[in-house]
C-alpha cells in the first residue's frame, strides 16, 4: 500500500522536475529594452538563445559572446534536471518497496535533492554574474530577471524543503527501525 508520504515525495519530484525543465526552456531568463531614436526593441534571453522583437516579429539567434560562462549555467541547470529525474525515481521505489530499505531510499532522495540544490544555486548564481558583467559591457538599462530565472530559483528552494523532509523522514524511519529492534 502506498503511503502518505511516498504521494507526497513522488508529487515534490515531480514540481522540482516539472520547475526546472520550465526554467531551463524558452528565453524567460531575462528581458531588456533597445532604445534607439524613436524605436524600441524588446530582446530576452535565455540559456540557449536570445531572441529580439522587431516590429512584431521575433527573431532568435545564438547567444552573445560576451556572456562567457553561459556554459556553466546551462550545464548546471541540465544536471538539476538529472537528478530531479532521479529523485522521482528514488520516490517511484520508495512508494513500490514496502521493506526493509525504505529508511535507506529516503536518505538517497535527500542526498540527490541535495545535489540539486547545489546544482540550482550554481546555475542562478553563474547566469546572475555572468549577465550583471554582460549589462556592465553592453550599457543595458531597463533590466528584468524573467519567468525561467524565478524557476530556477523556485525548484532550488522547493528542492531544498523537499531535502529537510527527507531528512526528517529517514531520521523518523530509523527510529522506528530501532524501536522495532528493540522490542523483538
Amino acid at each position: 500500500m502506498i503511503q502518505p508520504k511516498n504521494i507526497v515525495f513522488i508529487t515534490l519530484s515531480c514540481v522540482v522536475l516539472g520547475l526546472f525543465l520550465a526554467s531551463c526552456w524558452g528565453v524567460g531568463w531575462a528581458h531588456w529594452k533597445v532604445i534607439n531614436y524613436e524605436k524600441t526593441t524588446n530582446v530576452s534571453i535565455g540559456i540557449w538563445e536570445e531572441c529580439v522583437w522587431k516590429t512584431k516579429v521575433k527573431e532568435c539567434n545564438g547567444l552573445p559572446e560576451e556572456l562567457t560562462n553561459i556554459k556553466y549555467t546551462r550545464g548546471c541547470a541540465m544536471l538539476a534536471v538529472f537528478t530531479s529525474f532521479l529523485t522521482f525515481v528514488f520516490s517511484l521505489a520508495a512508494a513500490s518497496n514496502g521493506g526493509s530499505n525504505v529508511a535507506w531510499t529516503y536518505f538517497c532522495i535527500g542526498l540527490i535533492f541535495a545535489v540539486t540544490v547545489c546544482l540550482g544555486i550554481i546555475s542562478g548564481a553563474t547566469f546572475t554574474i555572468d549577465f550583471e558583467h554582460f549589462k556592465n559591457v553592453k550599457h543595458i538599462s531597463y533590466v528584468n530577471y524573467g519567468w525561467a530565472y524565478t524557476l530556477n530559483w523556485v525548484g532550488t528552494i522547493v528542492a531544498f524543503l523537499t531535502t529537510i523532509l527527507s531528512c526528517s523522514v529517514t531520521f523518523a524511519e530509523r527510529n522506528t527501525v530501532s524501536y522495532a529492534t528493540i522490542t523483538v
